[in-house]
C-alpha cells in the first residue's frame, strides 16, 4: 500500500492506529506488519495485546516514523464519542511520554464525515492534554499538538473541522484557565480585568454594571451577595453581533469565591469554591469562540460576578430582597446565593434585549449532583422546542445533559409567608428542581433553559483521556446550539 510508505516516511514521534479486535484483518496493519516480516503481529501476540478497548501496543519503527501506537477499541462503532475517546487517550499517552507530537492514521472503518473525523480527533486531542498545575516541571518541554495523515479526498473537509476544533477547545481551555484560577487570583476585579482584556482583543462590545448601577437600578440580590466581600461585585455584558436576528442570551453564575456566608460551609465543602463560577466561565468561552468562528448569530453573554464572604456587612437569613424585575425574596440561607445574582441577570436579559432564547448555566446544586452524578447536567426549560434543541446540541458535541422537569406541583416548597418566593425550600427535596424554580420567577415571557453544572464542570479525579479539574463544560455544547 502506497498509504503505508507515506505513513512510514512521515516525520513523527508516534504514529496513531486504531484497531478492533480483529485488527490481524486490518489492511493497514497487515501491510506495516508484512514490511516488518512479521515482527508486529509476533510482538503483538507475546505482549497479549487484543485490541480491547483503549487498550494500547507500541511498536519501535525507527523510521521518520520512530514508533507505531496500536490502540484498540475492541468492538465497539467508531463513532464520535468512541473516536473521541481513542483519540485523547493517545494524545494524553504521547504528552506523558514526553513525545512532542504524534499523528494519527485516519480512520477509515469511521462512518463519520471527514469534517467531523478532523474535528474529534483535534478537540479530543486539545482537551486531554490540558494541563493547570503550579507543581515545578521541566521548563523545555512542550506539547505542540498533532496531524492526521489522510486520503487526499478527505482533506479539505478534515482540515475544516481541525481548525474549528482548534478554536473551540481553545476558549474551552480559556474557560478552564479561569475557573482553576486560584480564589485570590479571580475576585470579581480582577476576573472583570481579565475578560475584558480578551474581549478587547477580539473587539467584542462590552458593558459594566458595578455597583452604583445596581443600587440605582434595584438589583438588590446580586449587590447582597457581594456586600460581605471587599469586592464589589459586577455585572459583564458581553456582545457579538453576527447577525440582526433577536439574540440568544447566555447567562452565567459567577461567584468567585463561595463560603457560604453567614451559612459558612465545612471546610471541606470549600475546597472546590473556586470552581464557582464555571458557568460564568463557560459564557465567556461561548462568546469568544462563537466570534473567532465568525457565526452568523446575534449573540448575548450576561455574567454576573460576586465573591459570597462573611463581614458585618454580610447578608442575613431574614432579608427581604427585591430583584430586578420587582419581585421579592425572602432569604433563609446565604449559601443558595448563586440563585440570587442570576436573578438580577436573567431579569436583566428579558428587559434590555426581548431574546430570542436565554439560556443560563450554574453550579447551583449539590442536588443535582446526587440525582445525576458528574456524567450529565441537569437541564429545566419552560419550552419544548428548546430542550430538544439543547439535547441535540449535547448529542452532538458529547457534553451530556438530561432532562428535569419543572412541575408546578413543586412551587410549594419555595412559597414565602412574607415575600414573593424564598430563596430555598421547605423540605430537603427536589433541590435542584426547587432551585429552577426559583429561577423561572425572574423569566416572565422568554423561552428558556437553565443547565444546572454543578457535577460536570469540575472532575475530582483524572479520566482515560482526561486530567482532572475543570472541564469547561457548556462551551463545546453551545457553540453546537448554535451551528444548528
Amino acid at each position: 500500500m502506497d498509504f503505508v510508505k507515506t505513513a512510514l516516511n512521515y516525520k513523527t514521534e508516534m504514529l496513531v492506529l486504531f484497531v478492533s479486535k480483529d485488527y490481524t484483518k486490518n489492511e493497514l496493519f497487515k501491510s506495516i506488519d508484512k514490511e516488518y516480516k512479521g515482527r508486529l503481529s509476533k510482538e503483538c501476540n507475546e505482549d497479549k495485546f487484543h485490541g480491547k478497548y483503549l487498550q494500547k501496543f507500541c511498536f519501535r519503527l525507527e523510521r521518520n516514523a520512530k514508533r507505531l501506537c496500536l490502540l484498540g477499541y475492541e468492538d465497539k462503532k467508531l463513532d464520535k464519542k468512541t473516536l473521541n475517546a481513542l483519540a485523547g487517550k493517545a494524545a494524553q499517552t504521547a504528552k506523558k511520554s514526553k513525545f512532542k507530537e504524534c499523528a494519527f492514521i485516519y480512520p477509515l472503518e469511521t462512518s463519520l464525515e471527514p469534517y467531523e473525523v478532523g474535528y474529534e480527533l483535534i478537540y479530543a486531542s486539545n482537551f486531554s492534554v490540558y494541563d493547570y498545575s503550579f507543581k515545578s516541571k521541566d521548563s523545555n518541554y512542550e506539547f505542540e499538538g498533532i496531524s492526521i495523515l489522510s486520503p487526499e479526498e478527505f482533506k479539505k473537509e478534515m482540515e475544516k473541522g481541525m481548525d474549528d476544533a482548534d478554536i473551540v477547545s481553545y476558549y474551552n481551555s480559556y474557560a478552564r484557565d479561569l475557573v482553576n484560577l486560584a480564589p485570590s487570583e479571580k475576585n470579581p476585579e480582577k476576573l472583570s480585568k481579565e475578560i475584558l482584556k480578551e474581549a478587547k482583543k477580539l473587539k467584542l462590545k462590552t458593558t459594566v454594571l458595578t455597583l452604583k448601577d445596581f443600587r440605582k437600578k434595584g438589583m438588590n440580590a446580586i449587590e447582597a451577595v457581594g456586600r460581605g466581600s471587599k469586592y464589589e461585585p459586577k455585572m459583564i455584558i458581553l456582545e457579538y453581533t453576527g447577525s440582526i436576528d433577536k439574540p440568544i442570551c447566555f447567562v452565567g453564575k459567577g461567584i468567585t469565591f463561595d463560603s457560604g456566608g453567614l451559612n459558612i460551609k465545612p471546610s471541606a465543602s470549600m475546597e472546590e469554591m473556586k470552581a464557582d463560577m464555571s458557568g460564568a466561565a463557560t459564557v465567556v468561552g461561548t462568546l469568544f469562540a462563537a466570534k473567532e468562528l465568525k457565526l452568523k448569530k446575534h449573540i448575548i453573554g450576561i455574567i454576573g460576578l460576586a465573591e459570597n464572604m462573611l463581614s458585618g456587612d454580610s447578608y442575613k437569613q431574614g432579608d427581604i430582597l427585591k430583584a430586578y424585575n420587582g419581585k421579592t425574596i425572602e432569604v433563609l440561607n446565604t449559601d443558595a446565593e448563586g440563585r440570587l445574582v442570576l436573578a438580577d441577570c436573567l431579569s436583566y436579559a428579558e428587559k434590555h434585549y426581548s431574546p430570542k432564547y436565554i439560556i443560563d448555566y450554574a453550579t447551583l446544586t449539590g442536588a443535582v449532583v446526587v440525582a445525576l452524578g458528574s456524567e450529565n447536567a441537569g437541564l429545566f426549560s419552560n419550552d419544548i422546542d428548546l430542550t430538544s434543541r439543547l439535547i441535540c446540541a449535547s448529542e452532538d458535541s458529547l457534553e451530556k445533559i438530561w432532562q428535569m422537569p419543572l412541575d408546578e406541583e413543586y412551587e410549594d416548597l419555595i412559597k414565602s409567608d412574607i415575600a414573593d418566593v424564598r430563596n430555598v425550600g421547605k423540605k430537603r427535596e427536589a433541590g435542584s428542581i426547587t432551585a429552577a424554580l426559583f429561577l423561572k420567577n425572574f423569566v416572565e415571557k422568554s423561552k428558556w433553559a437553565h443547565i444546572d453544572i454543578a457535577g460536570t464542570a469540575f472532575h475530582k479525579k483524572e479520566k482515560p483521556y482526561s486530567y482532572k479539574g475543570a472541564t469547561g463544560f457548556g462551551v463545546r455544547l453551545n457553540i453546537e446550539f448554535l451551528k444548528n
